[in-house]
């Protein structure tokens, strides 16, 4: 295995009714290469940078408002599922999703790639 590579973060957004958003990326660093920022706008991408490559409660954050954006609602209410890391339970985050009627669903922490519910060729064992 190459020692240069990195881990990233794809958070992928589709609708019951198979639409999908554009990806969510975060990424390690402080700072995005001109190259990798030029990708992301030319593909519609959202892409977050932390100094570890993980997600955190400022993430989290921005990808509710992402989420909130970028999907329509089927009636009234939006459902999000997740899994129980602890940014997706901060108090702002509960509560951004509440005022905007995103209903949120919790899978277990750590294993959505157990019940993915879309995607079984990638993840399925």
């Amino acid at each position: 295995m190459d020692d240069k590579r990195e881990w990233a973060t794809n958070i992928d957004t589709i609708s019951g009714v198979g639409t999908a958003c554009k990806s969510f990326f975060v990424i390690k660093g402080i700072y995005v290469l001109r190259d990798l920022m030029e990708y992301i706008i030319e593909s519609g991408c959202t892409c977050a940078v932390t100094p570890n490559g993980w997600f955190n409660h400022d993430i989290a954050m921005a990808y509710i408002k992402y989420f909130n954006k970028y999907t329509e609602p089927i009636g009234e209410y939006r459902l999000l599922i997740l899994d129980g890391h602890g940014s997706h339970v901060i108090f702002r985050f509960r509560k951004f999703a509440y005022n905007n009627k995103i209903i949120l669903l919790y899978f277990p922490a750590y294993t959505t790639h157990k019940l993915q519910l879309l995607d079984i060729d990638i993840f399925g064992f």
